[in-house]
């Protein structure tokens, strides 16, 4: 099961042009073995780009079911600790994820929740954003075809829409 996963993982992940393929399979084998040894693991997991390819439009980057499937067998594994991190919203990650035993980040860091929890810590509680809402104007003035719906009182800590 351990080796059936990191192979799954590999596929899922954009290559890195700065590692090379023996590499990788070093690293796949050190994680491989780790996890046969009943050593404990964590895995920090980003979303877009690494679980889940860049899509056009962010919105319909849900998880594929070969995202799901390969959730689902890390979440069988023992002694295997999962953070997904992910500069999206706690809504989208408690959607997506909120079911299984990970530890989710959201907001570039600025939301946490822990595994089994129900409540979302805010980390950035002492952070003032009211910046945001004089930065948004100031790239609508310049005409930068992104942020159209951006509602700084309602996105918390996020710039929802991205330039792409």
């Amino acid at each position: 099961m351990a080796r059936s996963f990191i192979n799954d993982l590999t596929s899922l992940t954009v290559p890195d042009p700065g590692i090379s393929g023996a590499k990788n399979c070093e690293i796949r084998n050190h994680i491989a073995r780790a996890i046969s040894a009943g050593k404990r693991i964590a895995l920090f997991l980003d979303y877009d780009g690494t679980l889940r390819e860049i899509e056009r439009e962010p919105a319909v980057a849900e998880p594929t079911p070969p995202v799901c499937d390969l959730l689902k067998r890390l979440s069988d594994l023992p002694n295997v600790d999962v953070t997904i991190i992910s500069g999206r919203s706690r809504n989208d990650l408690e959607a997506w994820f909120g079911t299984f035993p990970f530890r989710l980040i959201a907001e570039h860091g600025a939301s946490r929740r822990q595994p089994g929890a129900l409540i979302w810590e805010e980390l950035d509680r002492t952070v003032n954003y009211a910046w945001k809402k004089e930065l948004l104007n100031i790239l609508r003035l310049r005409s930068f075809p992104c942020f159209p719906n951006s509602d700084p009182a309602k996105d918390g800590t996020a710039l929802p829409d991205r330039l792409r």
